[in-house]
């Protein structure tokens, strides 16, 4: 936009009042203005107000910039997500989480208002009132894409947050089991098996906890996170191909899409883990029949007493009895998944199939994750390079 002049700097009280004749409006003839800026502080701080509000209206900001409160626009920004629909609602509820703790900060401050400064003590507070760096680098991660909106939409002209640095995080050690604990571990479940087997097959807590077995040695033996493994249906298992297509997971919220596009992945099966399916299948539809439904495509593998998906935080709850009933208090299942890839690392498989059957985006993800838990490639690089350099 086109400005008419050096602007106009007027004294009010203690403060100034900064302003620009925009030039006549091409259809009425009047003369536009810019809206009224307030300074505190010296004339020298006023001239270099000045200058700045100049910039920033030669560069493109629309007029009513000065209006909007961070509040204001994260509501706005997070009601453009939902209707989108291309956000998980774990996603939608962690932004709007996020947006919550920082209003509460910076809520009532006009965007034009938070600068590096104002980013550096958010994070600074956050701390002070005990935050983990993880939880204050979530906040920044979404403060971040909240003031990106707002480049984007002309109501400031860069994002302060490109020049601060949130906390470092330290990396989380990895947990797994060794080859031995991984045993005893199948063990534990074989023994779960043989004990329900006793017992009788109609029973449906029984019939659930068989269920529970089977969804454990899944995501032993082929790395699958716990909503992939919930979410498996029969129409994804292929006896014949001995092979599982990951295409979905089940989570809190329902049956959607996996992590992403990498994760829907095919993954082969050992013939232990096959028998085990198969003998499973057939208790499955038995049980099923009783109450009336007719095993198909599209049934879960791993169901609960009605036949349905089953529920992820019940399942996460009959896992923490388990393991420390058997002697594992304080693996998470997702420390399966961990198992499965050092233990394929371990045995010498290549990282790029070990990427595939996790579902990583990319090798190096895969390769930063377990670097630390491949000491023997180390060894092994130091006695080929000596063997060189002798030779």
């Amino acid at each position: 936009m086109k400005i008419n002049g050096a602007g106009t700097i007027e004294r009010r009280g203690k403060a100034w009042r900064i302003r620009f004749n925009l030039g006549a409006d091409p259809v009425t003839k009047k003369y536009r203005y810019s809206p009224w800026r307030t300074v505190h502080g010296t004339k020298a701080d006023a001239l270099a107000a000045s200058a700045e509000y100049r910039r920033e209206i030669e560069g493109g900001l629309r007029l009513d910039a000065d209006k909007v409160t961070f509040a204001g626009f994260a509501e706005w920004y997070l009601s453009q997500r939902r209707s989108q629909g291309s956000f998980a609602p774990a996603t939608l509820t962690h932004d709007s989480n996020q947006i919550k703790l920082l209003n509460k900060l910076i809520g009532d401050a006009v965007l034009s208002e938070i600068d590096v400064i104002t980013v550096s003590n958010i994070n600074a507070t956050l701390g002070n009132q005990g935050k983990p760096a993880g939880a204050i680098r979530r906040a920044f991660a979404v403060l971040k894409k909240i003031l990106k909106a707002a480049v984007d939409n002309d109501l400031i002209l860069r994002n302060p947050c490109d020049r601060v640095r949130p906390p470092k995080v330290n990396k989380p050690d990895i947990h797994f089991l060794d080859e031995k604990e991984a045993g005893r571990l199948i063990s534990s479940l074989d023994a779960l098996m043989e004990l329900t087997e006793k017992k009788g097959s109609d029973d449906a807590g029984l019939v659930v906890l068989k269920s529970r077995a089977v969804a454990t040695r899944l995501a032993l033996v082929t790395g699958a996170r716990r909503g992939e493994v919930l979410g498996l249906t029969w129409g994804n298992v292929s006896f014949e191909d001995e092979r599982i297509r990951i295409i979905q997971q089940f989570t809190q919220d329902g049956i959607r899409t996996t992590k992403t596009e990498r994760a829907k992945r095919i993954i082969a099966l050992d013939e232990k883990s096959l028998r085990v399916l198969l003998w499973w299948k057939g208790v499955q539809a038995a049980y099923l029949h009783t109450l009336g439904i007719e095993q198909g495509a599209v049934t879960p593998v791993i169901t609960d007493e009605l036949g349905g998906f089953h529920d992820p935080d019940n399942f996460s709850r009959w896992w923490r009895a388990f393991t420390q009933s058997n002697g594992f208090d304080g693996l998470r299942f997702h420390d399966l998944r961990h198992t499965q890839a050092t233990l394929l690392i371990a045995q010498g498989v290549d990282i790029k199939t070990v990427q595939t059957r996790l579902g990583h985006e990319k090798a190096s993800t895969t390769l930063d994750i377990y670097a630390g838990v491949m000491p023997g490639k180390d060894r092994e690089a130091a006695r080929v390079v000596g063997a060189l350099l002798s030779a």
